[in-house]
C-alpha cells in the first residue's frame, strides 16, 4: 500500500520465490513477512525463514494485463476478518490490490465498520436490582403519580 507499512494477519501463508523479468513481463514481491517469520511443520518443529514474499505480482506492459499471486487462501476468510478489528488491515490491503489491478488508484472506498456487540456484565444481584427498579419500581410510580392526578381531579 502507497501510504507505508501496513500490519496484516496472514495465516497459512507460503513463500513465493520471484523469477527474473523477461521481456515486457516484470514479477515484483507485493507482500512480504517479517525479519521474524518462521514455518511451523506438522510435527511441531519450527524453522526461521525470515523475510519472504507471500504475494507478488505479474505485470505485462505490452498488453497492459496484471495478475496478482497470494501465498494464501485465507486472505480475506472469516477468521482474518475478525481479525480486522484488532487493528490488521487484510481488507484495505486487498482493496488496495483490487484498485491497483483495474487502474483505479487510490479511489476513495469506505471500509467496512463492524458494531461491538458486547453487552453489560452484571451478577446476578444486579441483574435482579436493576430489574425491579426497571420493571417493577419506575411503572409503580408513574401509575401513582397517575392514579393521585386522577383522584385530585375528580373530587374538584
Amino acid at each position: 500500500i502507497a501510504k507505508g507499512r501496513v500490519m496484516m494477519y496472514g495465516r497459512y501463508a507460503h513463500p513465493i520465490e520471484t523469477v527474473s523479468t523477461s521481456g515486457a513481463v516484470t514479477v515484483t514481491g507485493y507482500l512480504s513477512s517479517s525479519s521474524g517469520a518462521y514455518v511451523r511443520y506438522a510435527d511441531g518443529t519450527a524453522e526461521r525463514v525470515g523475510a519472504v514474499d507471500i504475494a507478488a505480482m505479474s505485470e505485462n506492459s505490452e498488453y497492459g494485463g496484471r495478475l496478482y499471486l497470494s501465498g494464501t487462501t485465507m486472505l480475506l476468510a472469516n477468521p482474518a476478518a475478525d481479525i480486522d478489528r484488532v487493528g490488521f488491515a487484510n481488507a484495505e490491503y486487498f482493496t488496495a490490490v483490487t484498485n491497483s489491478m483495474t487502474g483505479a488508484g487510490d479511489a476513495f472506498v469506505v471500509p467496512k465498520k463492524t458494531a461491538d456487540e458486547s453487552g453489560m456484565v452484571m451478577t446476578l444481584r444486579a441483574r435482579r436490582i436493576y430489574m425491579g427498579i426497571v420493571v417493577i419500581l419506575i411503572p409503580a410510580l408513574i401509575l401513582g403519580a397517575g392514579l393521585f392526578v386522577f383522584a385530585r381531579r375528580r373530587n374538584k
